[in-house]
Order: structure tokens, then sequence, then C-alpha cells
């Protein structure tokens, strides 16, 4: 099955058949079904389903950014890694339903949206993430230009 989890909500691929049904996350979105970020991003793999152990994130590098990938629940989560308040890597923070806070000055951002807790109207990125088969993949679109 392939499964994508962005923003809150898990999409299906138009090609899969859904079974079952979904839980919510505790950091805001709506559960529901919608297409993907872009047809013309790839998804790349970036981890194997048991490598990333419950409750923990990791840091990779993917098309020249840094991104953070949550396991929480058995979901994978992908949020920018670099927190905007200084720099830290936010896949060493403490994660939390579905909150993760900066190791450095304990800024906290929700892993489903890429939202900062205290001020929503503030967010870094989040990406699409996929599993299929055991490959845990992301979509991940070019930085912006500042």
């Amino acid at each position: 099955m392939t499964v994508v989890v962005q923003a809150g909500k898990k999409y299906r691929l138009p090609t899969q058949n859904h079974s079952g049904g979904w839980s919510g996350g505790t950091c805001g979105g709506q559960i529901g079904w919608k297409t993907t970020m872009s047809d013309e991003i790839e998804f790349v793999t970036i981890a194997k389903v048991g490598q990333l152990e419950e409750g923990e994130g990791t840091a990779v590098a993917v098309k020249e950014r840094m991104v953070a990938l949550f396991r929480q629940n058995d979901q994978y989560f992908a949020i920018d890694d670099f927190c905007p308040h200084m720099g830290a890597s936010l896949a060493s923070g403490y994660l939390e339903n579905g909150v993760v806070t900066c190791p450095w000055h304990a800024w906290r951002f929700c892993i489903h949206d890429g939202k900062w807790c205290d001020n929503p109207k503030i967010s870094i990125d989040s990406f699409p993430v996929r599993v299929v088969n055991d490959e845990i993949q992301v979509q991940v679109r070019p930085k912006r230009a500042s």
C-alpha cells in the first residue's frame, strides 16, 4: 500500500485502493484524500522501514535540503530540518504528540504541517511521505529563493 502524509492529512495515490480507517494526529489538520504535491516532483527513498525507532527523528540530505524525518504511531512525517530561530537540527529534538521541540531554545513545530506551535502563522516546510514496500520516500520541492 502507498500512503502519502502531508500537513496532517493522509493521501493515497490515485492507483491505490483504500481499506480500513485512519487515525488523526494531535497537531491539527484533517484526515482526507487528495492528490500528491506535484506529479513533476519525484519521490526519493530516504530510509527503510525499521531503520527509525518509534518517537525518533533523523536528518537526511535530499536535493540540497536537510529534511527531518520522524516516526510517530507507526507513521512517517517530514519537515525542514533547520529551526528558523538559530538553525538547530529539529531531527534531534524531543518528539511528543506530533510536536518536535528544538533542542537549543525549545521552539516547537508540528511534524504534520510544519507550523510553529506558538504562532501558527509561521511555519517551516513540510513534505509528503509515502511507504512503498519497505522504502520510506519523501517528495521534496526545491528551496524557495530568499
